[in-house]
Order: structure tokens, then sequence, then C-alpha cells
């Protein structure tokens, strides 16, 4: 029998998540830490997220199964704040559709 390992998960306190939120300049920047944030996406989540992908009318995210790490499709609910900071981020950047963010490899 397999014996469960507890996980020790940290989170950031309030003050540490505005005292990092506050030291990113980058408008696209901000918005991918704050969709991490708030969402729980994984990096390899967002990296492909497709504008798409993205219901503004009933705040959802849908994660196709073959951009999950469990190949899993998934829907993942975005905070009010965080999807009109996306639509900021749209308009800022006059994209429709396509990937919402152009993430390079390193």
């Amino acid at each position: 029998m397999r014996k469960e390992q507890k996980r020790n998960i940290k989170y950031l306190q309030r003050a540490e998540w505005e005292k990092l939120r506050a030291s990113i300049d980058n408008v696209r920047d901000k918005l991918i830490i704050g969709l991490l944030y708030a969402t729980g996406v994984r990096v390899g989540e967002l990296s492909k997220l497709r504008i798409e992908h993205i219901d503004f009318q009933e705040n959802f995210i849908s994660i196709p199964w073959q951009n999950t790490k469990t190949k899993t499709a998934r829907t993942v609910y975005i905070p009010r704040e965080s999807l009109n900071d996306i639509k900021a981020y749209l308009r800022l950047t006059k994209r429709k559709k396509g990937l919402l963010f152009a993430l390079a490899k390193r």
C-alpha cells in the first residue's frame, strides 16, 4: 500500500502579493502574474491560452485537454477584476483572436 505524502503548500500573504504586484512595471507581465494568482492555472496552460478560450459573458476560461498536465479539459472561473484586466490588455494590444500572450520559452 502506498503511503500518502502530505504536501506542504506555501501561499503568498496578501502583503507579499501586493509587494510582488507593485514591483512589476510591464502590463503584460502584471496580467500574467495576476491571472496565475487569481485562477490557479499552470504556467503551461496560461502560455497556450487563446483569446477564444475566454468566455467574457460567463467569466470562465476553457482549457482544452491538450493544454493540461493531466490531459483533462477543465473550466476555470475568472474573477471580474481579472477579466477587466484582460479586456484592457486586449484593447492595448488590439488583438481579437489567437494566443493571449506571446511567451517565449527560455
